[in-house]
């Protein structure tokens, strides 16, 4: 009997073994083991205040009231203390356009902040200065019954002390707890618990260096190995040597503060874990809205939403093709694989106005429960990256994560790897040289970051600050991919005026906070007597009267950036402003941009420190694509994620703008071609120049002889005007006129013996207009009457006068030949 037994729990435990080999894996592809909590308390007593009720009613029970604009007070009690926190709308959460998209029988879009009840402020403490413990606080009237009527519920975080608290629906916070978390003693519709209170992992500590099941999946994608410059580890390495960049955390980031929107989509998954779309969503927003403060604080950059896409709580039987990452957990679909589809359904958006899309979904792959493209910052085109095993992943401005515990953390995370930055280094990965890291130290002389802050490979921090190496990798990355961060809007709120709460509202002549200042009553927010301002509240008030104009009011934190004087008229400060683009700095080696003192090869280095790029691509010069010389093979280029900045040097003598290469004009153009091509341009001058001058010497000897001419027909004609000459048409010969050719004999006449007459030959008539005798005269071209003859004789004949027989005959003399006829032109 004994020995079946053994048999029995022997077959039993080889059934459950091999139950769980074949179950395993189908686990750990959308599992994950949070750290356990030691405390879980509830929320009591929630109360709240209104300024414009009397002192004696300010706390009472009934949120009813309660509407989006308003500031208010928060009291409740938890872990045996009160807890006071003072709480303003958050606007800026929520873009001016932003719109919700919801999938039901079908598609409806609707404005997303409607109703939503979204606050950001502070908590009120002696022990903790005014403004420097942050609050995070969502209401929203749930479905189910609350104990008391008026009674809303409210989750979110704030911190107080060193520690962080956070505060969840009751149903919320069972979705994500461990089995063995503890549950609070009282009842109550909200519980909260603290960092301080979590256990450390006791699946760390048997964590080694070479077990990958245990890395971020960011890591896994080789699009982000490439940025990363991941080489192989080893621990031969005596120590950590010293990061070429240094820890200058702030240098980058914008000095006025900026918004980043977002688009936010959940699959079919996270909706069914929440229970609808409704809480799903107000989930989200309070992720968003925590997150958001630690950005600010940090980076002086908010998180805000434009686009949030809902789908059905019912996974699709069969999956959309437009919309691959709207399925199911499976062993076989992992977080990669929803990363990259879900890349290349944002990628064909476009722009959009969104900085970055994120995905929330239930399915985690293992212990992996996010991942994101590295520097994705503002891209919104997609792009195909190949694998070394053929298969292809899309890349675009994206992110995934699962549900968590501490679920705003996985997203504030996976966010910051979409800013620049990535892990920490951890004892694991540490000593490393900086050419072979893959991690982010804690500092020049520390490799280890000891699993504390945000970037941290594993969820499981107690903290919700950036490392100081991750400050300095976001800050430096910022000014090349942060160009389509907005400006917050100037909506304004209908607050209600709360005096001591910090803020200068309208109604009050100063507020100082709980505390008189020496302008002001804290108590009644009027200036004591004398004071013409606060010097807490205004930026240009001095000793509580209006500083001069050679106060400086925001002094200039970079070379291109200009300080900032007070008017000495008005307590406001003027508007921040920053040098001319182009304006050379840096030793006269670099010029300023968007406020940064930079250059093409200044940029490249900043992105691509990890891949010891050292100049921009010489190849791409025209284009504002962050384009650099691969380090390997210099003839080659890397094109990384973003764009230059804005004032960015591109092409010849243009300027970069969103991305884009704009000429400033032709000459400017031309004057860049001569300068960056002298050993071209300088033969090409000279030659030109002598053809230019050959071709003015001409034009100028032409004019010249053009008008000698003229002058010359200018004074002929003057002269035929004003004398006795004849005209220079009578003056050029012409050729006579064509006349009949007549024969003609010489005869003497009846009546006069003496007397010669011309007759035609054989006719015994003259000719009717011939009455004298006439001669030839060659050189005016014309018959000329004898007796015009300028007193030459009358007769032809010979040299004593008198006629020989031949000429009587009618022969012409001609010098010493004599004809019988000869033919002369008429006259006539």
């Amino acid at each position: 009997m004994l020995t079946t037994d053994r048999a029995i729990r022997a077959l039993s435990l080889f059934f459950f073994l091999l139950l769980s080999s074949l179950l395993c894996p189908l686990t750990q592809a959308h599992s994950i083991l949070p750290e356990r909590l030691a405390r879980v308390d509830a929320v009591v007593n929630p109360t709240i205040a209104f300024s414009d009720y009397p002192v004696k009613d300010l706390f009472h029970s009934d949120f009813s009231q309660l509407q989006p604009s308003h500031s208010f007070l928060l009291r409740f009690t938890a872990f045996d203390m009160t807890i006071t926190l003072h709480l303003d709308p958050n606007p800026d959460l929520f873009h001016p356009h932003a719109r919700l998209t919801t999938h039901s029988t079908d598609i409806k879009e609707e404005p997303l902040f409607a109703g939503d009840r979204v606050y950001k402020g502070w908590v009120i403490s002696p022990a903790v200065p005014d403004k420097q413990a942050w609050a995070r606080i969502t209401f929203h009237q749930p479905e189910y019954p609350l104990p008391h009527p008026g009674h809303v519920v409210f989750e979110g975080a704030f911190q107080l002390g060193w520690d962080i608290y956070h505060i969840k629906a009751t149903p919320h916070f069972h979705i994500s707890k461990r089995h063995d978390d503890p549950i609070p003693t009282q009842e109550s519709p909200m519980v909260i618990y603290r960092d301080s209170d979590i256990h450390a992992s006791s699946l760390l500590a048997r964590r080694h260096a070479n077990d990958s099941d245990f890395m971020c999946a960011m890591e896994e994608m080789q699009y982000n190995q490439k940025l990363t410059g991941i080489r192989k580890h080893t621990n031969t390495t005596d120590g950590l040597s010293k990061r070429d960049d240094s820890m200058n955390a702030l240098q980058g980031c914008p000095s006025t503060r900026r918004i980043a929107y977002m688009g936010a989509a959940a699959d079919c998954t996270y909706v069914g874990s929440y229970g609808g779309i409704r809480y799903a969503r107000l989930q989200m927003i309070n992720d968003w809205n925590v997150a958001s403060a630690v950005y600010e604080r940090t980076f002086n950059v908010s998180l805000g939403l434009i686009y949030m896409h809902m789908s059905l709580p019912q996974c699709p039987k069969l999956v959309d093709a437009q919309k691959t990452w709207n399925q199911g957990c499976s062993s076989y679909y992992t977080i990669n694989d929803r990363l990259s589809d879900f890349s290349l359904w944002r990628g064909n958006r476009g722009d959009d106005g969104a900085a970055l899309w994120h995905l929330m979904t239930k399915c985690s792959t293992g212990v992996k429960v996010g991942i994101a493209w590295l520097s994705q910052l503002c891209e919104t085109q997609v792009s195909q990256q190949i694998e070394e095993n053929g298969s292809s992943e899309w890349v675009s401005g994206a992110g995934v994560s699962s549900i968590t515990r501490d679920e705003w953390k996985v997203v504030a995370h996976e966010i910051g790897h979409g800013f620049g930055a990535i892990h920490d280094c951890t004892p694991q990965s540490c000593p490393c040289k900086h050419s072979g890291c893959s991690c982010c130290p804690l500092s020049d002389t520390t490799c280890s970051a000891g699993d504390t802050y945000l970037m941290n490979p594993t969820s499981n921090v107690t903290t919700e600050d950036f490392s100081p190496c991750s400050i300095n990798d976001i800050c430096g990355s910022f000014p090349n991919i942060g160009y389509c961060l907005q400006s917050p809007n100037l909506r304004t709120t209908n607050s209600f005026a709360m005096c001591g709460n910090g803020i200068l509202e309208p109604g009050e002549e100063c507020d100082s906070g709980s505390t008189d200042s020496a302008c002001c009553h804290a108590k009644t927010c009027k200036l004591k007597s004398g004071a013409k301002c606060d010097d807490y509240s205004e930026m240009c008030c001095l000793n509580c009267t209006v500083a001069p104009s050679t106060a400086v009011c925001r002094p200039a934190v970079s070379e291109c950036d200009i300080s900032e004087y007070c008017t000495g008229q008005s307590t406001s400060c003027p508007a921040d402003e920053y040098e001319e683009n182009g304006t050379v700095c840096g030793n006269s080696t670099l010029k300023c941009a968007s406020g940064v003192c930079t250059s093409r090869d200044e940029q490249c280095i900043a992105r691509g420190l990890r891949l010891s790029v050292t100049e921009d691509c010489p190849f791409q010069e025209d284009s504002c694509q962050v384009s650099c010389a691969d380090p390997l093979n210099p003839g080659n280029c890397l094109v990384l994620s973003g764009v230059f900045l804005d004032g960015t040097e591109c092409g010849l003598a243009g300027f970069c703008e969103k991305g884009k290469c704009i000429s400033t004009g032709a000459l400017n153009t031309l004057a860049a071609w001569v300068a960056q091509n002298k050993q071209i341009a300088i033969p090409v001058f000279l030659f030109g120049s002598l053809i230019l001058l050959g071709l003015l010497g001409w034009l100028a000897w032409f004019a010249f002889t053009y008008h000698r001419r003229r002058r010359r027909l200018a004074i002929l004609k003057h002269k035929s005007s004003h004398s006795s000459f004849p005209e220079a048409k009578d003056i050029i010969p012409t050729k006579p006129p064509v006349a009949p050719v007549v024969a003609l004999e010489m005869n003497k006449k009846q009546d006069d013996d003496e007397a010669w007459e011309l007759r035609p030959l054989g006719s015994s008539a003259p000719p009717a207009r011939s009455t004298s005798l006439h001669r030839y005269n060659l050189s005016e071209g014309n018959f000329v009457p004898v007796a015009q003859d300028g007193g030459m004789s009358r007769r032809w004949g010979n040299n004593n006068g008198m006629a020989g027989d031949d000429e009587a005959a009618g022969e012409c003399p001609t010098g010493t030949t004599a004809g019988r006829h000869r033919r002369v032109k008429s006259n006539a």
